[in-house]
């Protein structure tokens, strides 16, 4: 093949590259263009394109005390059944009882007695009869009639 002749081959390359390459722009516009359309729709659907009114800021801030205060009164609470608990008085040998028996460290068994007052038999039935996951395994094996 001559020079001129595969020049010529080369120039008609070129140009069909260029139209195929403006063809790709053309399409990535037009896509772009369509993915632009669907976001202004969404947002338009999603009501996002509604500007933050002071109103809405005020909402927000009362909401959130709303939820500061809730938070406050619920740790307020919980530090005063933590007293309460506290100022029950429990035998060291019912710790022990319970500690030894019943495989749970002393913190535990201590805090179980006061969760029961001290009472060592409310305490040893909610751990034994009443605990919850021996009460959740006899429901679900059908024995809930014998509780």
């Amino acid at each position: 093949m001559s020079d001129s002749k595969r020049q010529a081959e080369a120039e008609v390359e070129d140009v069909e590259d260029g139209e195929e390459e403006g063809d790709k722009i053309e399409k990535l516009d037009a896509t772009k263009k369509q993915e632009a359309k669907q976001l202004d729709a969404m947002r338009d659907a999603g009501g996002s394109s509604k500007e933050t009114t002071f109103e809405d800021f005020e909402k927000i801030k009362a909401l959130l005390t709303k939820l500061s205060e809730n938070d406050m009164e619920q740790k307020k609470k919980k530090q005063q059944r933590e007293k309460e608990l506290d100022s029950i008085t429990v035998k060291p040998e019912d710790i022990e009882m319970l500690a030894f028996h019943l495989e749970l460290e002393k913190p535990a068994a201590e805090r179980h007695l006061r969760l029961h007052k001290g009472d060592l038999e409310s305490a040893l039935n909610a751990l034994v009869v009443d605990f919850p996951e021996l009460r959740e395994a006899r429901r679900l094996a059908g024995c809930a009639e014998e509780m």
